[in-house]
This record gives C-alpha cells, sequence and structure tokens, in this order.
C-alpha cells in the first residue's frame, strides 16, 4: 500500500524559494553598505509578508493543463515567510556588529511560534491522509531542529550579548537608506 506524501511538490519549491531567497541575497547584496542592507530588508519584508498574508483566508492557484484550478495551502509555507524576515534581520544585526541588538533576539524567539502553527498542520495532515509515521516524523524532526537552533542564536547571541537598542533602523530611515532620499 502506497503512502501519500505530507507536503506537495509546490510546497517544496516554495521552501526551497525562500532557502534560496535567503542565502542568494547574502551573495547578492553586500550587507555591509547601508544602502544596499535597506534594498535587501525590504525585499525580504515584502516576499515574507506575502507568503505569510497567504496563509488561511488567501490562496493563490496555479493553472493546470485542463480546466480545474489547483491551490496551494500556504499553512505550512507562509509562517515561513515571518521565519526568512526573522533570520534575515538577525543576519544583517550579526554582520553590523556595532550594535548587537536584544530585540533581534525576541524577533527571532517571536517566531518560533510559527513552529507551533505549522506542527498543528503536519500532524492535521497526518491524519487525513494516508501518511508513513517516519515520514511525519521526519519532517516533525526538521521542523523542531530548525526552530531550536533559531531558539539558540536568539537566546545565546542576541538575547545574551545584545543591548536593548535597535539593530535595525526605523522604516523611515529603511527607505531612505534603500532609495537614498537626503
Amino acid at each position: 500500500m502506497k503512502s501519500d506524501s505530507l507536503l506537495n511538490i509546490k510546497e517544496y519549491l516554495h521552501l526551497t524559494f525562500l532557502l534560496c531567497l535567503f542565502f542568494g541575497g547574502t551573495f547578492i547584496f553586500d550587507l555591509t553598505v547601508e544602502s544596499q542592507r535597506a534594498q535587501s530588508l525590504l525585499i525580504i519584508v515584502l516576499v515574507g509578508a506575502l507568503y505569510y498574508f497567504q496563509t488561511d483566508q488567501l490562496k493563490i492557484g496555479y493553472w493546470s493543463f485542463s480546466d480545474e484550478r489547483k491551490t496551494t495551502n500556504y499553512e505550512i509555507v507562509g509562517p515561513f515567510g515571518m521565519v526568512l524576515v526573522a533570520c534575515w534581520i538577525a543576519l544583517i544585526d550579526y554582520m553590523t556588529p556595532d550594535v548587537i541588538s536584544k530585540y533581534t533576539g525576541i524577533i527571532i524567539f517571536v517566531t518560533i511560534i510559527n513552529a507551533m502553527a505549522v506542527n498543528s498542520e503536519l500532524s492535521q495532515r497526518a491524519q487525513e491522509r494516508f501518511v508513513s509515521d517516519r515520514v511525519v516524523f521526519a519532517h516533525k524532526a526538521v521542523l523542531w531542529l530548525f526552530f531550536i537552533v533559531l531558539y539558540l542564536i536568539a537566546t545565546r547571541y542576541f538575547l545574551i550579548y545584545g543591548t536593548w537598542e535597535r539593530g535595525v533602523p526605523e522604516i523611515v530611515e529603511i527607505f531612505e537608506s534603500a532609495f537614498g532620499a537626503h
């Protein structure tokens, strides 16, 4: 008897896109230059917000060769949009060591709540589909390992070594830096 997949191929592709965006952004942008740092932050926040706000109410449809419309469930992929934003803010904070901000640690710590949302969606899918226990365990293990690493980074680096100063400027300063307004 063949078991179902826990995630579909589109969800894996979306997660791969988010990973590629994060790692590719480190090569495309020079985070030591203020204007590129601001531009990268705006792009990452835009993409992360688009993914995050796709969850639940809104569904993006993909057209197939037939007349039926296939939708992607963003209940698993969507929370990783905010994780992308939090990780990018942490990377910017880490790459500009003038100020190590405890606020960044709190942002990362709060995104760990996304693990609970993704975990519950994985459990719900496992109940609705015929999925092997090994597959469910593997997905949950990867999920929790990733969020444990984020938790350790948040608590051990940013919250211990940081100060209560913002590492990332205010939104107006980000737009001014990104678009060269003076």
